[in-house]
């Protein structure tokens, strides 16, 4: 498990985060020596003990991410799941059941995410454009013509997607633009180019993952704040 500890008395004090390795493969142990004045606890203060997994599944949004980490000279997965308040690291497989153990099945809020297939049993989710968008400045930079039309096309309508969205643009206005990037990715989803033909195609097949910030303007358009923590880790 993991757990915060916070002063009863200072709601709003900075929390102190326990990172315990929940990987029944490792087991691990030590002991932090640091005095309580030091990260500004009163060494005779009371404290209130919280489930960190147990407050992260009652946000309304979650970000999660994972990217390749050695351990004992074997390829682990670091996983990252994190709201606005709480951020909680795990060491695991890459396997889908690592993402339920954390989020549990009966998370009810939004998962932004990458594409990657772990995250798609979740029916609420806004699914990372800097992602897609980074695909697109790859067609551009091309040398096929048509991949460099096809980019150029859909950085176009993903770029004005988040900028209106941002801006609160009515419907009038985005339903145009929403219109324009799907019929680009029909006209290319059975090109002859393998790298513009897959990403039409991922567009398509994950469309209300993608566009889900269009009609839900609360959400991030892109998992960077997961991103971010995995940098840091």
């Amino acid at each position: 498990a993991a757990f915060a500890k916070q002063g009863a008395a200072a709601a709003n004090a900075d929390r102190v985060f326990v990172v315990v390795n929940t990987d029944p493969s490792w087991m691990q142990h030590g002991w932090v020596e640091m005095p309580l004045l030091d990260i500004g606890l009163a060494p005779d203060a009371t404290y209130v003990v919280e489930d960190l997994l147990d407050a992260l599944r009652q946000a309304g949004v979650i970000h999660a991410d994972e990217t390749p980490w050695k351990q004992h000279g074997r390829l682990r997965w670091l996983w990252v799941v994190l709201s606005s308040s709480t951020a909680i690291f795990h060491i695991g497989s890459r396997a889908a059941d690592e993402i339920r153990d954390l989020i549990g099945d009966a998370f009810l809020g939004w998962l932004v995410s990458d594409g990657y297939a772990a995250y798609r049993s979740f029916k609420k989710r806004q699914r990372c454009l800097a992602h897609l968008i980074r695909k697109g400045v790859a067609l551009a930079s091309g040398l096929n013509p048509v991949g460099v039309n096809f980019g150029d096309w859909l950085l176009r309508e993903m770029r004005g997607l988040i900028h209106e969205v941002a801006e609160g643009t009515s419907a009038r206005i985005l339903n145009p633009r929403l219109a324009r990037l799907k019929r680009a990715c029909k006209l290319h989803r059975d090109d002859e180019a393998e790298k513009v033909r897959a990403l039409a195609r991922e567009i398509l097949n994950d469309w209300i993952a993608i566009t889900a910030f269009v009609t839900n303007p609360d959400l991030p358009a892109t998992n960077n704040e997961a991103e971010r923590a995995l940098r840091d880790a």
